[in-house]
């Protein structure tokens, strides 16, 4: 392993223990509401996703070339 990466596995390993002390207080909101919080986060995928292909969407012409890019 190169010594120069060393430092980054050692602050993501340390983000992952800390994010866990984080969130444990707020366990039971989480857990009754992981339907939600799933929609909104798959919600902005979708968004992230579409955002990237509207502008070559639109670039096509022809509705089949378009149903076909879909």
């Amino acid at each position: 392993m190169n010594h120069n990466n060393t430092k980054y596995v050692y602050i993501a390993a340390f983000g992952g223990i800390f994010g866990a002390i984080l969130v444990y207080p707020f366990r039971e909101f989480l857990i009754n509401y992981t339907f939600h919080i799933l929609m909104v986060i798959a919600g902005a995928l979708l968004y992230t996703a579409m955002h990237d292909m509207l502008p070559s969407f639109s670039k096509k012409s022809d509705v089949a070339n378009k149903v076909i890019y879909l």
